[in-house]
């Protein structure tokens, strides 16, 4: 039992340092010039064992793109604290914000995710609805808390329309080469639009 312990953990030792040698790596040389054989050789293992603990090089960029998420969770919830003091549009220009400061950190990995969601949509539509729900949900309950009078319902579906706006139009400005700024004066229209159609359903 003890020996059987010692070699998990041993593996998990070796996984977590195969991924810290790619987040790296796409630092240092951009997220394009990642393989699994470059990778192998910085992290001095074997393409197979990067394939048994990843199974993909789209997978483990996914889960770089989801290290990003925890921090994004993280100032979600910092915004949530002052949501009630924004109309809605400052509020999801604020969410717009705090996204592109995930999103433009790396926009090569940003797209490689975006390509590898839409492969993974186009064959376990299940599976990436299970994964893209949480979002939806987050975005719902900031929705509410920016404006308590919306039933969940329609906070959903002003959640989920910024989504959909999102991340449409986040390959977009990552093709432009936009900047922050000029991201964000890209998405306001959109933003206010979306939020104009939110105040409606307050009638």
């Amino acid at each position: 039992m003890e020996q059987a312990t010692f070699v998990e953990k041993k593996s998990d030792e070796t996984r977590a340092r195969i991924f810290q040698v790619a987040l790296t790596y796409i630092k240092d040389h951009g997220v394009d010039k990642l393989t699994m054989r470059k990778l192998a050789e910085a992290a001095d293992v074997s393409p197979a064992l990067i394939i048994q603990y990843f199974g993909s090089k789209g997978n483990l960029l996914r889960e770089a793109y989801n290290r990003h998420n925890a921090l994004l969770r993280e100032k979600l919830e910092c915004l949530s604290v002052t949501a009630n003091e924004d109309t809605l549009f400052e509020f999801f220009m604020k969410l717009a914000d705090v996204f592109l400061s995930r999103d433009l950190e790396s926009p090569c990995l940003t797209i490689e995710v975006l390509v590898h969601s839409l492969n993974e949509l186009q064959h376990n539509l299940d599976g990436y609805q299970t994964e893209t729900m949480p979002l939806v949900m987050t975005l719902t309950n900031l929705v509410m808390k920016c404006e308590p009078r919306l039933s969940e319902k329609k906070a959903r579906m002003a959640g989920s329309t910024l989504a959909l706006c999102y991340g449409n139009a986040i390959r977009y400005i990552i093709m432009l080469g936009l900047n922050r700024e000029q991201a964000l004066d890209y998405l306001r229209p959109h933003l206010n639009l979306i939020a104009l159609g939110t105040e409606a359903m307050l009638d």
